[in-house]
């Protein structure tokens, strides 16, 4: 049961940044599910930023396909294309430029900034991300609450300057951290573009969401605070565990994906399964490979 909010409690909250430029009179055109669509848009190109993904140009580019735009929005396939189409360069107000790539491949998506050139309602990136409200809603002159913003990194102060960071902010940025560097080693948007293709002999072995799967278990494994990590029957130190799925590459992790697509045995449990795999998979990757081709070749 939701309970009103209350003057003597303090609030962390996670949200989405919406520019207050979008609701001025030259975005009037706009739907508002259009204008949410391009917040989440945004925040994806935050991310991508940090990530460092972007072109030769410096341009930096987004993933949002059509089904995940439906699952997030809880909208249909029609509606999800006619929000592109209305933010973009051909059809609509050109906040967005879609690069289309073919085969099956997810269109990379520029996010265009909201402001033109020249206005000033805007604030430098180190800069306070949020403004107090115009008018105290809470009543509360002594109230010293903070708001979080969508990466946990940046606190925002209602009344003061005062800010902090909560064990749960540092445990969620670590992880975060973690994640990036992770999908940044193993070419993370190459398999993004590799599972679209429409042969199956073009895509790697498995699925994205297994692949997420992996990565979450590595991201938990190489944060814990635990001196041992269980590998197998092994209770093996845990800076040789994270330091083994730390040097996982593209190559380790598509042997890895194919040798959880052969496994015909019943795994009982999938979390210690994929973390043998993980650990064990880079010693045997070669002499496997090696074995293969004497199987195939040398006969």
């Amino acid at each position: 049961m939701y309970e009103p909010i209350n003057k003597n409690k303090t609030y962390k909250y996670l949200f989405y940044r919406f520019p207050k430029a979008l609701m001025k009179e030259e975005h009037s055109s706009l739907s508002l599910s259009s204008k949410v669509l391009y917040v989440l848009l945004l925040d994806r190109a935050g991310i991508s930023k940090k990530n460092k993904w972007y072109d030769k140009n410096g341009h930096v580019y987004v993933y949002f396909r059509v089904k995940e735009i439906c699952k997030v929005l809880g909208i249909g396939k029609d509606k999800a294309t006619r929000l592109l189409r209305e933010l973009d360069d051909e059809y609509g107000v050109g906040l967005i430029r879609r690069v289309h790539r073919g085969q099956g491949r997810p269109d990379r998506i520029y996010v265009m900034s909201f402001l033109k050139g020249g206005e000033g309602d805007v604030k430098e990136e180190e800069d306070t991300l949020s403004e107090a409200p115009e008018n105290d809603l809470l009543d509360d002159e002594e109230d010293d609450s903070s708001l979080y913003n969508s990466k946990n990194e940046d606190i925002i102060t209602t009344k003061s300057n005062h800010s902090y960071q909560d064990e749960g902010t540092r445990f969620l940025k670590e992880r975060d951290d973690m994640r990036a560097l992770i999908k940044e080693n193993i070419a993370y948007d190459w398999f993004v573009e590799a599972y679209q293709f429409e042969k199956p002999e073009h895509r790697p072995f498995g699925s994205i969401e297994e692949l997420d799967e992996l990565v979450e278990t590595m991201v938990e494994v190489i944060c814990s605070s635990s001196n041992t990590i269980k590998v197998g029957k092994e209770n093996i130190p845990h800076s040789v565990v994270k330091d083994r799925f730390l040097n996982i590459d593209q190559t380790h992790m598509e042997y890895i994906l194919e040798c959880i697509s052969k496994t015909t045995t019943k795994i009982n449990n999938p979390k210690a399964y994929n973390i043998s795999v993980l650990y064990y998979a880079p010693l045997t990757m070669y002499s496997s490979i090696s074995a293969e081709y004497r199987h195939d070749f040398m006969r």
